[in-house]
């Protein structure tokens, strides 16, 4: 708000007269105006504050005319704050003229709030008698404070190994400093610096003439396999005691932990014929690590491998290296059976949890014709999609099911064609039944496709 200082007499004499019609109207010929100028204070030095005086002549020029201006102490006071000056301008009449003003302010490192000081215009003289008045004759020139700040801290992001990503703390300031400060500070969390991230220290140079700084958690790789840690940046002070710290004093970042476990993919599920021999590749169990480069190792099945025939051999084995899974005593499997094992692999240094892997023993189908038994045969199975059947003697209808019961497809197949093909391609994985009916016998098998 600008400050006017006028006698108390004179101040009533003009609210009396202002309703009286007979008051020459402001600025028949032009007016003469001046702005305000806000600056921040800086650092100890002059600060140029530049105002300027502007003559509006209503569209025409005048003859030339003077104006004289002072300074006036406020809140800001010369010769500390600002310098004093007092002058008179000369115009030259022309419409829209602008003349400037220059006033020194003084800096400081001082925190106080903001302060201000006016220029007074005054004493328009002009040479023809043309009537120009002030429409604004006090400028206020306002020195900002910038010496006194907050300083903050918040977090930007977590750290993460997998892909490189930077966790951040950033520090701000609520005023942009005129030089350099050292921030002090204190790290904490579970995470260990210098062993799980790169060591930040305990303190930091915050440079002048910017709100913020961050401070990357660079995280130090590691192949362990561990919880999610913290990182805890607590601020305690600054070197300058006019940048205090703020409420917003402690941050904390997150290092997201890459070395997941390997794991043994699901709903695995295999098949083998009751009558396959010892050594019989049944399939290679997968499993899946998503750190790169991994090789797995040391398969092993933890459970389920049950010896049914008591003669101390288990049924299957599984290659330590490949993850093959072979029949490693083919008296303990029966068609029918079905054999839930629990597998597990390593990565070189960490190991998965058991996952099931499922193993369907198949029974081998014959059709018995007259005193001749021809076996029928179904391969491959487990397949991607497309079955074969082979050995069909005589019309034969075959069905495919799924799980529920509900029959899938349904295809006659006359006599003299010994072979059959079923395509499941367009169906889910998953299990089904395979049922044969004939003029004497139906018969049913469990396939698997994969």
């Amino acid at each position: 708000m600008k400050k006017f200082t006028l006698p108390l007499l004179l101040l009533i004499h003009v609210l009396c007269l202002s309703n009286d019609s007979s008051l020459p109207q402001l600025g028949m010929d032009g007016t003469v105006s001046i702005n305000d100028v806000s600056k921040l204070e800086g650092a100890p030095g002059l600060n140029l504050y530049i105002f300027t005086v502007t003559f509006d002549g209503n569209g025409s020029n005048a003859s030339p005319f003077s104006v004289d201006y002072s300074t006036i102490d406020d809140s800001a006071t010369a010769p500390s704050d600002y310098a004093a000056a007092a002058a008179t301008l000369n115009f030259s009449g022309t419409d829209g003229q602008s003349l400037n003003i220059l006033i020194f302010a003084s800096g400081d490192f001082n925190l106080e709030p903001d302060e201000q000081f006016f220029v007074q215009l005054s004493n328009i003289q002009t040479t023809n008698g043309e009537d120009i008045t002030f429409a604004d004759a006090q400028g206020i020139g306002t020195l900002t404070n910038d010496d006194g700040a907050e300083l903050t801290v918040t977090s930007i992001g977590n750290s993460q190994e997998v892909d490189g990503l930077e966790g951040n703390f950033r520090l701000s300031v609520s005023s942009v400093l005129a030089s350099p400060i050292t921030v002090n500070f204190t790290m904490g969390g579970d995470a260990i610096e210098g062993t799980d991230y790169t060591t930040i220290g305990t303190s930091v140079i915050f440079p002048a003439n910017t709100f913020n700084l961050e401070i990357p958690v660079t995280i130090i790789s590691d192949d362990l396999v561990e919880t999610d840690e913290l990182v805890i940046m607590t601020l305690t002070g600054t070197s300058n005691p006019q940048v205090v710290v703020g409420s917003a004093s402690e941050a904390t970042v997150m290092i997201i932990d890459d070395d997941d476990r390997p794991f043994v993919n699901v709903d695995q599920i295999f098949g083998v014929d009751e009558d396959a021999l010892n050594n019989t590749l049944i399939g290679t169990v997968l499993a899946t690590d998503f750190d790169l480069g991994t090789t797995f190792s040391d398969w092993m099945i933890v459970s389920g491998n049950t010896d049914t025939d008591s003669d101390t051999n288990l049924p299957f084995a599984i290659d330590p290296n490949s993850g093959e899974l072979t029949v490693n005593d083919t008296d303990d499997i029966t068609g029918g059976a079905q054999f839930i094992l629990g597998i597990t692999v390593t990565d070189g240094t960490n190991t998965s949890i058991p996952e099931t892997v499922i193993v369907d023993v198949n029974t081998t189908l014959s059709v018995e014709d007259g005193e001749e038994l021809t076996e029928i045969a179904i391969y491959p199975n487990p397949s991607s999609g497309l079955f074969y059947v082979k050995g069909l003697e005589e019309d034969a209808l075959i069905q495919i099911s799924n799980i529920t019961g509900s029959i899938i497809t349904s295809e006659l197949y006359p006599l003299g064609r010994q072979d059959a093909m079923v395509d499941l391609s367009n169906m889910s994985p998953g299990i089904y039944f395979l049922t044969i009916s004939t003029a004497k016998a139906t018969m049913s098998k469990r396939i698997i496709k994969n």
